[in-house]
């Protein structure tokens, strides 16, 4: 059971090498959960019933990204983004909020990279529910990895039912 575990802990990390540098993640993005600037300032406010470690998230999300003034702005930074999260989330375009960093310098490159927040150096998150974007170095191996940690689940989950 313990090569199972930690095979599985090596698949759920970032794996190293395959990031273009592109600063698209940075560019354009979402709050988890696609929540509007309003729904994040409440939760970041922690005027909703959202734990602490997910409070101390959203406002850490807020000091580093800046909400677009409007849904066309977003679309002119990455148009297909923003359409692929509307389309995914079955949202309308009042319904999310998209953001930029506010440290992000025009060559794509990030102005306080040696000391980003915590949630930068994590993305993108190994798990079936992130959103990439076209051309994401991450993609494919994210989603190999995410599909063998399924496999091994289930084979886990197989082996205690014809034992148990």
């Amino acid at each position: 059971m313990t090569d199972f575990v930690k095979e599985v802990e090596k698949l759920m990390q970032i794996p190293e090498g395959y990031c273009k540098a592109c600063g698209k993640c940075c560019e354009i993005g979402t709050a988890r959960g696609c929540l509007t600037y309003d729904e994040l300032l409440k939760v970041a406010n922690n005027e909703t019933n959202a734990p602490y470690n997910i409070v101390n998230s959203a406002n850490d999300f807020l000091a580093t990204f800046v909400p677009f003034e409007t849904i066309d702005e977003a679309r002119k930074v990455n148009s297909h983004f923003v359409d692929m999260i509307l389309k995914t989330t079955n949202k309308n375009e009042n319904e999310v909020t998209f953001f930029h960093c506010r440290y992000l310098k025009k060559d794509k490159k990030c102005q306080i990279y040696e000391d980003r927040p915590t949630f930068c150096r994590k993305y993108p998150a190994v798990d079936e529910r992130t959103f990439f974007f076209e051309g994401c170095g991450l993609e494919k191996v994210i989603k190999e990895n995410i599909k063998k940690v399924a496999d091994i689940i289930n084979y886990l989950e197989q082996k205690e039912k014809n034992n148990g």
